[in-house]
């Protein structure tokens, strides 16, 4: 028994202080209004001008963006890339040429690549990137997109390698037109198979599209839909540079093309760092929609708040005040965060138009809150009563939101993290500034009332009538009933008309929980279908050349296979144990279903087959009595095994001779993974990363001296960044999600300890949740990065109009009616209650979910597909909850009796009435003395 009342004193205590603090900040605002109003906005402009011009940095690197972080693939990355001696990665720039599926195999086609090649090495830094003009042969291998015939030894003097068609003709445009007349010179000159005159081999997977050949033993290329071209530039300062300029060539050369009416030919071009460059691009352009946001926001803050009484009435001022409370709030959270060096990237660039949806709502709360006080009381009396009215709501719905964005902060994906600290900050700064700087607005508003000056020309007044001569500057200067639109007047006879539904018919109360609730059991079968994918174009502009190099590779071209390269590191490569152990490991990656072939190039069985056979050749004594080092060197002295393995074993260069290996390498064709299968991606993960494991202990068993705290034996792809992501999404969904639900339950019960309460807004919080999942589905939406912070950040914001609702029927200190005698006698006496919180907190929670869904509308006309999924699962989830807080949940309060759910006796009854009237009394002096205060600070002030 003792508990209950051990409860709701702590609500109560929690509830007079929170109160009391919220009413300290809006009475300092009142009383230093004038201070607040200048002061705020030059704050926040400063501190995000600031952070902008010293420490602001734009992310776009989608590895930076979306591996989860502590990821052992960024280990081995940056292992491979810093500290292993594998030669440097080349970066590749992609040049397709289709013409929409026709046969490109032609003169005129290749002629047209050449073309596109010429601009390429016509662009300026070529010759000094290139080492002078350029070695065209195929070198500095990559380790997950080449296959070992690429690799060559690597030269101290930078090369630019091509990979395609051109290399038929030694990659020279004059060759070619001296060997090629006619269509079937250019057929037998692009079938030579398997090895070019120069010895490379030929590679026509990456040279050609989709092919026909001949079925003869000559197996000639009879047909193509698509020409491949890749040039690879090396690692040196210049790179990204030469890159950037050599991109744009290239498009412009694309351009030109387009615009040929009689060329039926389209060239597409892709660079490593198209994607970045894309993504920023992306942002930069939908910039412009933040000011069309916040222009929207203006209109409908301005229609909310205009009457016809340009003096009493309109509040045109404080409307657009409202709207630059919030973008004061976002300005100084930007500011902060940049300054701090928190990264900006695509996805925080959806925070404002979020941000300024839901920041309105508290604007529209605390003003309805100061229509419904006393109109003959004085202006900061009204004002302390406002917020003594909704603070505590305005607090509650902000400390869940909050809550839910800082355990969102936990991601191990830093797109993800970022975006929550983006999130988090702004709307606990926007509280802030709603009961500082909107307060001292609201004050101004109404002494501008009060000296009868009009709304938009407040530096005149009205005339003065005889009866109205003199006046009280902190006097009120309108009332609830002259500032009701025609708007609000409608929607309190809507919800009147709703409360009799309730009253009279239970079959109507029962069919409206029924409906919901099926609804939400029919999303929840939507929900359980909705598949993990991520499509990096979502990214970047709908009408990005990244969209149609994409479009074009998958429509005229088969698909590579994902590849992946085995590394061998920290062991004695010259112990038979470890040689053991290495083709066990090959073995074992073999077996996963993800693989279906051994590797047609693997070095160790390459050498150990060279070495068996030198046993009964002419070297047979030399090579058994050689040492390891000297049999590879043997073994690396034929020019087959050279060029095939010259780039996939490192060896020490510090001693004499070839030097002890250090590490090696071998690819793997990952030929049984559906590029578009997730679970297939995520399976051979996990997969790989278990053998890698079981086999370092395998090692470390058998006394193999190994390095502490990293794997001897692992494999690596660029595509494992992506999969990671995949590996982690749904968990991260599920504990962010359960997470949320706890906190937000926490926070609720803490400030409303009632079981019914609870149960009713966690009951609300499910539904909603399955409903944004049942709409992702029918939408045709997948679970990736985007749709997963929408659906985590709903969590946060679903619930604040049920709280609204739900926190007026059942506060603690009773609200007086705003109903007229008529009125009361047209809503039945048991749902009096209903129809005041209905009637109060109802307009002001219908105009801040229209307020929300608006300033979503911007994203729908973005650049890139995702803020259109922003906007549909944000439409989702405001129309959702609106929803339940208006229908679902009123329903609920008709049907069943929660006001006396908790089981109390008759003298804990009368204790607690003792205690809550104490209480009352306490708080009312409280507030009499606050309201005195401010009155006279501010007259102090005046004068």
């Amino acid at each position: 028994m003792m508990r209950c009342h051990c409860r709701f004193r702590m609500a109560k205590w929690l509830h007079g202080n929170v109160v009391k603090v919220v009413q300290a900040i809006a009475g300092v605002s009142v009383h230093r209004a004038r201070w607040i109003l200048p002061l705020i906005p030059i704050l926040s402009v400063s501190l995000f001008c600031l952070g902008l011009f010293t420490n602001f940095y734009l992310e776009a690197d989608r590895v930076k963006l979306w591996t989860p972080q502590s990821s052992p693939v960024i280990e081995n990355s940056q292992w491979i890339e810093s500290e292993s001696g594998f030669p440097t990665k080349t970066y590749p720039i992609h040049v397709l040429l289709h013409a929409n599926g026709e046969d490109v195999v032609s003169v005129e086609a290749v002629d047209v690549l050449f073309q596109a090649l010429s601009t390429f090495q016509n662009t300026q830094g070529y010759e000094n990137l290139c080492g002078g003009g350029g070695q065209t042969t195929v070198g500095h291998h990559d380790h997950n997109n080449a296959s070992a015939s690429e690799s060559e030894s690597s030269s101290s003097i930078p090369e630019c390698t091509i990979l395609g068609i051109t290399n038929f003709f030694d990659d020279d445009p004059n060759v070619f037109r001296q060997e090629v007349n006619t269509q079937q010179d250019l057929v037998r000159a692009i079938s030579v198979y398997p090895l070019l005159p120069n010895g490379r081999i030929v590679q026509r997977g990456r040279m050609f599209g989709y092919r026909v050949e001949s079925n003869d033993e000559r197996n000639l290329v009879l047909g193509a839909q698509m020409l491949k071209l890749r040039l690879g530039l090396p690692e040196s300062a210049d790179t990204r540079t030469f890159e950037k300029l050599a991109i744009r060539n290239l498009l412009e050369f694309r351009n030109e093309l387009i615009l040929e009416p009689v060329s039926p030919f389209h060239v597409e071009v892709l660079s490593l760092d198209s994607y970045t460059n894309e993504t920023e691009r992306a942002v930069m352009n939908d910039l412009p929609l933040i000011p069309a946001m916040i222009l929207i926001m203006f209109a409908f803050s301005c229609l909310v708040y205009y009457k016809k009484n340009q003096v009493q009435s309109s509040c045109l001022f404080l409307g657009i005040g409202a709207v630059l409370t919030v973008v004061f709030s976002l300005l100084t959270s930007f500011g902060l965060l940049f300054l701090i060096g928190v990264p900006f990237s695509s996805l925080t660039a959806a925070t404002p138009f979020i941000i300024l949806g839901i920041g309105l709502d508290d604007s529209f709360i605390i003003t309805g809150a100061y229509q419904r006080t006393d109109p003959s009381d004085l202006i900061p009396t009204r004002i302390q009563n406002a917020i003594h009215d909704c603070g505590l709501s305005i607090l509650l719905t902000t400390l869940t939101t909050v809550s839910a964005f800082s355990l969102g902060t936990m991601s191990r994906v830093p797109a993800m993290k970022n975006f929550y600290i983006y999130a988090a900050t702004c709307v606990f700064v926007d509280f802030i500034y709603q009961i500082s700087f909107f307060v001292a607005l609201l004050y101004m508003n109404e002494k501008r009332k009060a000296q009868r000056r009009y709304d938009w020309l407040f530096c005149f007044k009205q005339k003065s009538t005889s009866s109205d001569s003199t006046f009280d500057d902190e006097a009120s200067g309108s009332d609830f009933d002259t500032t009701s639109t025609a708007f609000e007047r409608k929607g309190y006879k809507l919800l009147r008309w709703y409360c009799n539904l309730l009253e009279h018919y239970a079959a109507i109360r029962a069919g409206i929980i029924v409906v919901f609730i099926t609804f939400a059991c029919v999303s929840v079968y939507g929900g359980s279908k909705l598949r993990v994918a991520f499509d990096i174009t979502s990214l970047v502009p709908s009408k990005s050349y990244i969209n149609s190099f994409v479009s074009a590779l998958e429509s005229y071209s088969e698909q590579d296979a994902y590849t992946c390269t085995a590394f061998f590191r920290d062991v004695d490569f010259s112990s038979q144990v470890v040689q053991s152990q290495m083709n066990a490991y090959i073995d074992e990656l073999v077996d996963l279903p993800q693989i279906t072939s051994y590797p047609p190039h693997f070095w160790l069985q390459d050498f150990q087959n060279f070495t068996h056979a030198s046993k009964n050749a002419s070297l047979s004594s030399s090579t058994t009595n050689s040492s390891f080092e000297e049999q590879l060197d043997m073994f690396l002295d034929n020019d087959y095994y050279n060029v095939l393995y010259s780039n996939l074993i490192v060896r020490d260069t510090s001693t004499n001779g070839g030097g002890a290996m250090t590490e090696s390498a071998v690819i793997l064709s990952l030929d049984n993974i559906d590029l578009k299968n997730v679970r297939d991606q995520v399976s051979f993960l996990s997969s790989q990363e278990e053998i890698s494991r079981h086999f370092d202990k395998t090692l470390q068993s058998l006394g193999v001296k190994t390095k502490p705290d990293r794997m001897p034996f692992f494999t690596f792809s660029e595509d494992y960044f992506m999969w990671e992501f995949y590996a982690v999404a749904v968990e991260e969904l599920l504990l962010s999600t359960i997470a949320s639900v706890l906190a937000v339950a926490v926070i609720t019960f803490l400030f409303i300890p009632r079981i019914s309460v609870l149960c009713i807004v966690m009951l609300s919080v499910i539904m909603i949740y399955m409903d944004v999942l049942g709409l992702m589905y029918w939408a045709g939406f997948s679970i990736n990065p985007v749709t997963l912070i929408a659906i985590l950040m709903s969590i946060g914001l679903m619930v604040d109009y049920v709280l609204h609702v739900v926190m007026r029927c059942f506060e603690h200190h009773k609200q007086q009616p705003i109903m007229t005698t008529s009125q009361e006698n047209d809503v039945p006496k048991v749902h009096v209650d209903m129809y005041d919180c209905l009637s109060t907190i109802g307009i002001s929670v219908m105009i801040g979910g229209a307020s929300t869904v608006l300033s979503t509308i911007p994203l729908a006309f973005s650049t890139s597909e995702i803020f259109f999924s922003i906007f549909v699962i944000f439409f989702g989830f405001v129309m959702f909850s609106l929803m339940h807080g208006l229908i679902f949940v009123p329903a609920i309060l008709a049907s069943f009796s929660f006001h006396n759910d908790d089981t109390k006796t008759a003298s804990e009854d009368e204790d607690e009435s003792a205690q809550e009237v104490v209480m009352e009394e306490e708080d009312s002096s409280i507030r009499k003395e606050t309201t005195a205060v401010t009155i006279m600070l501010a007259a102090l002030h005046e004068n």
